[in-house]
């Protein structure tokens, strides 16, 4: 069983806008990799915050 810390942030049509506002997601194609960017930054910037 895997934990919250293992977990990647889904990448849809809205979530990707989004991030594309934000600057979190530069990858033109929402693929698998766009969704592990996505979650480094998210992970890094949560870090940062704490």
């Amino acid at each position: 069983m895997g934990y919250p810390a293992d977990l990647i942030c889904p990448c849809d049509v809205h979530v990707e806008r989004v991030a594309r506002r934000l600057g979190l997601l530069q990858r033109k194609q929402v693929d698998w990799m766009a969704a592990e960017d996505l979650t480094a930054h998210l992970r890094a910037s949560t870090r940062s915050t704490r």
